[in-house]
């Protein structure tokens, strides 16, 4: 008796283990794919902001 629950708590284990690695890899190229847009994103929000500044201290407002 104490064998088969061995090995269904072996079984268990190599489950949990393969959907850890499925998972992790799942996860890995989500990154890859959404990295580049949030990247580009941040760029392009970043490039507007010095741009408005740049904007603002060329054209100060008169006091």
């Amino acid at each position: 008796m104490l064998n088969r629950q061995a090995l269904k708590a072996q079984s268990t284990l190599e489950y949990i283990i393969v959907l850890s690695v499925i998972v992790t890899a799942i996860l890995f190229g989500a990154v890859a794919l959404i990295k580049p847009a949030v990247n580009q994103t941040v760029t392009s929000t970043g490039d507007a902001l010095v741009q408005a500044a740049n904007q603002f201290n060329a054209n100060p407002a008169a006091p």
